[in-house]
């Protein structure tokens, strides 16, 4: 192999391994039969709104670090459930799934 050829995949090497330093885990929440007003994934008090499938609420994004988690089940007149996720990193590739039962969140495991 000549020397251009062996940089040339050693530059399309560096952003796989770029990738592979940190982690898009799946986040899911199971609401059950309640009707929330909206679930929001947070990592370091930066929101992500979660995405409503049928049976879950849903989110997936990077985490390239040490972090704390939750997320916020939000409901009318202003209550709301958290699922403490504690800190996550890089190396937990999750799924985190949890599920809301009457006004708590347990983790489904």
């Amino acid at each position: 192999m000549t020397m251009g050829g062996m940089m040339k995949r050693m530059a399309a090497a560096l952003p796989l391994a770029a990738l592979a330093a940190c982690s898009s885990p799946e986040f899911t929440v199971d609401v059950g039969d309640t009707d929330p007003t909206g679930v929001m994934l947070n990592i370091n008090d930066d929101p992500t709104i979660m995405s409503e499938n049928e049976d879950y609420y849903y989110a997936s994004t990077a985490v390239d670090d040490e972090q704390q988690a939750s997320i916020t089940v939000y409901y009318r007149g202003g209550a709301e459930i958290e699922c403490d996720l504690g800190r996550i990193g890089p190396d937990d590739s999750g799924p985190f799934r949890y599920r809301i039962e009457g006004d708590r969140c347990v983790e489904v495991e």
